[in-house]
């Protein structure tokens, strides 16, 4: 059981330090690799610092299940923290609809058009594909480039895979 607890409180503290971090960055964009970095430092405290006692039968470190146990479900909640950290960062339609409707405590659908028009819809999205130079725009074209012609097809088979039509 404390191999949990310690790993809860390591993990509490990998993301605490990961907030401040981006509070302090001058950039406003992603900084998942700083987030890669603090939870390899916070693993490498786990691994060095936390003492494994013997398991049951005194001999074998494989009889501790909880300390491994405690191990994999912190190298598993990195994902899970970087897909709520992503998700607060990105300006989908239905976060602005959910935020405008939060504010304004009810909207029509007049009023819903007037907040998200195309640019608010497609703009977020260039500028990010921009960004992560999954596209080129050449002689007033816009292109995938070689990495996002790779994704586009992991995306296809991803959309084949699940069974899922095209959308957002």
């Amino acid at each position: 059981m404390y191999s949990l607890v310690t790993m809860s409180l390591v993990f509490m503290t990998d993301i605490f330090v990961h907030l401040i971090w981006c509070r302090f960055q001058k950039e406003d964009r992603l900084h998942i690799r700083s987030f890669f970095a603090i939870a390899a430092g916070g693993l490498l405290f786990l691994l060095l610092f936390i003492q494994v006692e013997a398991g049951p039968d005194g001999k074998s470190f494989w009889s501790t299940p909880l300390w491994g146990c405690a191990l994999l479900l912190y190298v598993l909640l990195v994902p899970v923290y970087l897909i709520f950290y992503f998700g607060t960062k990105v300006e989908s339609p239905s976060r602005l609809l959910m935020m405008s409707l939060k504010e304004k405590d009810g909207m029509t659908f007049e009023e819903i058009t007037a907040v998200i028009d195309n640019d608010r819809l497609i703009r977020p999205r260039l500028d990010d594909l921009f960004l992560t130079e999954y596209i080129r725009e050449e002689g007033g074209l816009i292109w995938l480039t070689a990495p996002g012609v790779r994704v586009a097809q992991w995306l296809e088979l991803y959309q084949k895979l699940s069974g899922r039509g095209w959308g957002g």
